[in-house]
């Protein structure tokens, strides 16, 4: 029976614990944190749980300048505009928290405080509502231009009730004094057809925009740049893409503008120089062009007898990429090849002399450097490795040291092995280290 008992208390102490929390004042039961209102723009909110700062000029020490004394206020505000006029503050669907002797009454008021949340500055304006039973209108007219204003909402206190009113209710502020010219955003393309490739110029305009922020730009709604500027260039639009720029207007109660382009037509075709190839110097090789363009050709064009040919016969003597043109209406794409040439003719040298006068002194095997995954061994006559590495050049040459110590004249042996689809079989030879 005990334990029950217990239980039972527990459980009452836990529901209490809720209550508490799940009606804890928001922090608009300060004054120097209150809820920004935004024009046009109904907002939820409540007195549950709300306390009172009384002490001389406190925020809630308006008794002598409101008609009424602080319970549970709660602090509102919004901002004039440029030009001031009147304003209309609408308190609707209120709800009460109905407890044992409390009340069903709300008190509220329009005023203006010259220093924030300073009781001593506080001006009443407009008309002052003691015993708002339901749904009721604060008025007032003349406000003075970009000022801030403060609506503070109290429950009142009446007779036979010893806990003053709780209730949630819905705030609207409107009217001439906080009418806001409504914001909007322009978007044009450069033009609404263009080429696969081509760099499209998009430019935005914003019309009655305060306090502007960064143009965001969206490709099919996803994220793409974001500027400081009013236009971008870009040159990754697809066929049917749409465009949409996006900014934010004023800083206080912000509005979001935006708007999208038409689908811009990109035109696109087959143009194809073929796959990357590697030959020997002075083997020729035939392009692989392919295209369904109007015209097209090839440069460099003295490479070719008829750079206007389809799949055109080249033979160079060196690595070249050829750059393939098509044309078809008013568009031009191209394409590119690589032909790597190798030589017959990679034959090392077979002294060199590491004596510090600056001529001869590391092995330098010329076009070794064309083959950039080859491996080099060099052995002493017994066998003994000396040297090695991967990929060869100017920089990487042996100077004759092992170890960071000189070697001895004599006859060195190499194997070099040039890891590559068109020479297989390892270069293999014998040089002389000379001082």
């Amino acid at each position: 029976m005990k334990k029950s008992r217990y239980i039972y208390i527990i459980i009452l102490f836990i529901f209490s614990l809720l209550d508490t929390t799940l009606w804890a004042q928001e922090k608009y039961n300060n004054c120097n944190q209150a809820l920004q209102l935004c024009p046009y723009t109904s907002v939820s909110v409540n007195n549950i749980g709300a306390n009172k700062t009384l002490c001389i000029d406190c925020e809630d020490d308006f008794s002598s300048k409101l008609c009424f004394s602080s319970n549970n206020s709660i602090w509102l505000r919004f901002i004039s505009n440029e030009i001031g006029g009147d304003v209309q503050i609408s308190l609707n669907n209120i709800v009460y928290k109905l407890k044992t002797n409390q009340s069903t009454n709300l008190q509220a008021s329009i005023l203006q405080a010259q220093v924030p949340c300073d009781a001593s500055t506080y001006k009443a304006i407009g008309n002052c509502e003691l015993n708002g039973a339901t749904n009721f209108i604060l008025n007032a007219s003349g406000l003075e231009a970009q000022t801030t204003y403060y609506v503070v909402i109290s429950g009142a206190l009446t007779a036979g009730n010893t806990l003053s009113a709780e209730a949630t209710l819905d705030v609207l502020v409107e009217g001439t004094a906080i009418d806001r010219k409504t914001p909007s955003i322009a978007i044009a393309a450069a033009k609404t057809a263009i080429c696969s490739g081509e760099v499209l110029k998009l430019e935005s305009t914003l019309t009655n925009c305060k306090d502007s922020s960064t143009y965001r730009w969206y490709r099919n709604d996803t994220l793409f740049a974001v500027s400081d500027t009013s236009s971008i260039e870009t040159a990754s639009i697809k066929n049917n893409d749409i465009i949409k720029v996006e900014n934010d207007c004023y800083s206080t109660c912000s509005i979001k503008v935006s708007q999208e382009t038409d689908p811009i037509s990109v035109s696109t075709f087959i143009v194809d120089a073929g796959k990357d190839t590697t030959i020997f110097e002075n083997s020729p090789i035939q392009l692989k062009g392919n295209t369904d363009g109007d015209t097209y050709y090839w440069i460099p064009s003295n490479h070719f007898k008829n750079n206007t040919l389809l799949q055109p016969t080249v033979a160079p003597n060196k690595t070249v990429t050829y750059t393939f043109f098509s044309k078809k209406g008013e568009c031009t794409l191209t394409d590119d090849v690589t032909i790597t040439v190798r030589t017959k003719n990679l034959v090392p040298p077979n002294t060199f002399s590491p004596n510090g006068d600056n001529i001869n002194d590391t092995w330098e095997i010329p076009f070794l450097e064309n083959f950039p995954d080859c491996e080099v061994k060099i052995y002493t006559r017994w066998g003994q490795p000396v040297f090695e590495t991967i990929g060869y050049s100017y920089k990487k040459a042996w100077d004759g040291k092992y170890n960071g110590t000189m070697l001895d004249e004599g006859v060195y042996f190499f194997v070099i092995n040039l890891r590559d689809d068109y020479v297989t079989e390892p270069i293999k030879g014998s040089l002389t280290l000379i001082r």
